[in-house]
């Protein structure tokens, strides 16, 4: 979202496309992670009429949404932004429940 808050004429990004793509280190070799926009990236492409966004997921496959409909949570780095640049004093992560994992 960084490079798109460097951008000073946001009309240009209506009906826009956006990528959003993770690398990971997995068994020493490198492989698409989850790069899903949270829901803040989510609302910050509503604001400036991106219409959809091209993110890798946990299986290492290219997904297309439309931004209006995608389904979005709040991350951890979401909320240290909000409450450090923001102001948003009183905003919590959870972190979801997994019963397959060991969390």
């Amino acid at each position: 979202m960084d490079a798109i808050n460097k951008i000073k004429d946001k009309s240009r990004l209506r009906k826009a496309s956006i990528w959003s793509v993770r690398w990971k280190k997995v068994n020493n070799e490198w492989v698409l992670g989850n790069a899903k926009p949270c829901k803040y990236c989510r609302s910050l492409m509503i604001r400036w009429g991106i219409k959809h966004v091209y993110y890798s997921d946990d299986n290492g496959v290219i997904q297309k949404e439309n931004i209006n409909n995608m389904q979005s949570k709040l991350t951890s780095g979401s909320v240290i932004h909000l409450r450090s640049n923001l102001g948003y004093k009183d905003i919590s992560f959870q972190r979801p429940i997994c019963y397959n994992c060991k969390l």
